[in-house]
């Protein structure tokens, strides 16, 4: 029933009281070799997942101890103390069967962890993948990443990238759980970046998105913050897509910094669909000291807003914006246009001592109908002619003019 005798002797008497699942085939986890680390990570989180969703709110308290507690005692027995030397270049291997935390020195082509001494630098390459699921905040000294075309990298824990961080083209990294990323000076992100739940991404100068690059916030907890040591000058070329959670968005604070748009590559998409709110202006990017450029309008996408409301996306002196308006109790009502105008009002006719000094010659023809009067006037003056139409009985007027009556 337990199978690790580590959990039982630690855990609470009550817990060893209960049934518990057996996991798979393995009766007995063995934390000291490090092939299995991966694997007891895994067990944890199903051990979890199982309790949670098919046993009783004890059990189900039972599955989340026991999956930190499996994670705790797999993180424990990785080695973060051994040298390096300053200044040189780790090579992301995947030597470690199957093993991908970024923990494990056997990862790295020298056999030892980055960051131990200053400027090392970690490269991974095509098809490499890492995960962090165990804190990585070791390091005593900056750490430059570089993350190329078609590597992949999966963080839930803590992460220390002391120096620059560069994911170029095709890579792509994912950010949940409640795990903190930490880019010590320039964040360059020409990749795909995804981060959800209430992690957080802190970038200590400037987030520069080329316009290659995809962004993702899910949820209105996740959070990313530029300009955490100086104030400086973030760009936006790319495509961010936001996500809504039941309040908003998950917002880019810039602390200060400019902000630069690329009008014509960078663009904003919005799924609305998850929002539970009303009216409302949910700041996208904010904190912002000055902002160059603009969304282009053609590049905004608004999907998914409840009935009644609409919704746009506007620059203000702080920052970029969400705007919805309408109260939600169905479609705003339709704009009405203004009354056309009386034209006997609008239109009186010229006083004839102000007609020039060559009078006109003018002929008037009447028609009468039963219900309407047309009367259509002809005149060869410099004056445009007019049309008068009333309801009143046709007449026949004779006017005098110093020239002709």
């Amino acid at each position: 029933r337990c199978h690790s005798q580590h959990i039982c002797n630690s855990a609470p008497s009550r817990r060893r009281q209960h049934h518990r699942p057996r996991i798979g085939s393995v009766s007995v986890l063995n934390l000291q070799q490090p092939n299995h680390l991966t694997m007891h990570l895994r067990l944890g989180a199903l051990a979890a997942a199982i309790l949670s969703t098919s046993a009783t709110p004890h059990h189900q308290e039972e599955g989340s101890i026991i999956g930190r507690e499996l994670a705790a005692s797999a993180c424990s027995t990785y080695d973060t103390l051994h040298e390096t030397t300053s200044g040189i270049t780790l090579l992301w291997s995947n030597a470690a069967d199957g093993d991908t935390e970024w923990l494990n020195k056997a990862n790295y082509n020298y056999g030892y962890l980055p960051g131990i001494h200053k400027f090392n630098k970690v490269i991974m390459a095509v098809n490499d993948v890492g995960t962090v699921s165990c804190d990585a905040t070791y390091m005593n000294a900056n750490v430059y990443l570089e993350m190329r075309s078609g590597a992949t990298l999966d963080v839930t824990a803590n992460l220390d990238v002391g120096d620059a961080f560069f994911l170029k083209t095709n890579a792509a990294l994912t950010q949940s759980g409640s795990s903190i990323l930490t880019v010590g000076k320039n964040l360059y992100l020409a990749a795909t970046y995804s981060i959800a739940d209430t992690a957080q991404l802190s970038v200590g100068l400037y987030l520069y998105m080329a316009s290659n690059a995809k962004l993702t916030i899910v949820g209105d907890s996740a959070s990313i913050t530029a300009s955490t040591v100086t104030p400086t000058n973030s760009q936006v070329h790319g495509v961010i897509n936001y996500v809504l959670g039941p309040s908003g968005a998950g917002v880019i604070n810039l602390g200060g910094g400019e902000l630069t748009i690329g009008s014509t590559t960078a663009k904003i998409n919005i799924d609305a669909s998850g929002y539970t709110g009303g009216a409302n202006s949910i700041p996208l990017i904010n904190q912002c000291s000055t902002i160059a450029g603009s969304f282009n309008p053609a590049n905004i996408v608004i999907n998914g807003l409840a009935a009644g409301l609409s919704g746009s996306v506007v620059s203000k002196s702080d920052g970029v914006y969400l705007e919805l308006t309408g109260g939600g109790g169905g479609p705003p009502s339709p704009t009405t246009s203004s009354p056309t105008a009386n034209p006997t009002t609008a239109s009186p006719t010229p006083s004839p001592t102000r007609s020039p000094i060559q009078s006109p010659v003018v002929t008037t023809t009447t028609q009468a109908t039963t219900t309407t009067a047309q009367t259509t006037t002809t005149a060869q003056t410099t004056t445009p002619a007019t049309t008068t139409t009333t309801t009143t009985p046709a007449t026949t007027t004779t006017t005098t003019t110093p020239a002709t009556t």
